[in-house]
């Protein structure tokens, strides 16, 4: 595979390189921080952190976006329908393998009929939908739009191949305070996929619905956990 041209060093001011790789070491180092300390305890002190974090981000961000990605090649739209494309299949498939999971674990701890309520006909899942978009937004900013887009002006010899498996890993391992193994290897797996389809196609909301969909049936339907109704009990809301 060919690997994409580098952004051109002439573009970038003196100390630009340098002052991407403080921001990136701070941010390895503020995610191993986190990962030691683990303060998902504390809701109201992660969201302080989040808040401060992604308005840091979206400034520095947005100083930099052109200088980083460079203008946009093609309209919204048609970089929506183009992404929304490369994403529908594996997100589809993903979900079947989530629909049969959950169809065996109902079956396998019973009683079937109850499980199946639990997992599939929980009243909070609908509602649930549009708070963990903007969730999944947030994130996929920060992954896509952000770090991807760092970690190509660092390394700008790398594949967008090779640079979606780097950030889909850094995006599991910052899933690792959740305790579950299994959420790791998914989301560093669909990290890679979601950050190959933004750097080819540079649409974050296809790729944050996709996170979306994939993230809330595998809480509700694989999982079996009303997530809206913890995160309300994590902020003392019920």
């Amino acid at each position: 595979m060919p690997k994409e041209p580098p952004l051109p060093p002439s573009a970038w001011p003196s100390g630009f390189r340098t002052r991407i790789g403080a921001e990136l070491s701070a941010i390895v180092l503020g995610s191993a921080l986190f990962l030691v300390f683990k303060p998902k305890d504390n809701p109201f002190l992660v969201g302080t952190i989040s808040v401060i974090g992604m308005l840091s981000l979206a400034l520095l961000g947005r100083y930099d976006d052109q200088r980083i990605w460079g203008p946009q090649r093609h309209a919204w739209k048609e970089r929506f329908r183009s992404c929304v494309s490369v994403l529908i299949g594996p997100t589809l498939l993903v979900l079947g393998v989530f629909v049969i999971l959950a169809l065996y674990l109902s079956w396998h701890i019973g009683p079937f009929g109850s499980q199946m309520a639990q997992r599939f006909g929980c009243w909070s899942f609908l509602p649930a939908l549009p708070v963990y978009f903007i969730s999944a937004l947030l994130q996929q900013a920060f992954a896509q739009w952000y770090l991807a887009g760092r970690l190509r002006t660092a390394f700008p010899s790398l594949t967008f191949r090779n640079l979606a498996l780097v950030n889909g890993l850094f995006f599991g391992l910052v899933h690792i305070p959740m305790g579950d193994p299994i959420l790791v290897l998914l989301t560093m797996a669909g990290g890679a996929v979601w950050t190959e389809a933004y750097l080819r196609k540079r649409s974050l909301i296809p790729v944050a619905i996709s996170h979306v969909l994939l993230g809330a049936t595998y809480f509700y339907w694989v999982r079996g956990e009303d997530k809206l109704i913890e995160v309300a009990r994590e902020l003392g809301l019920g």
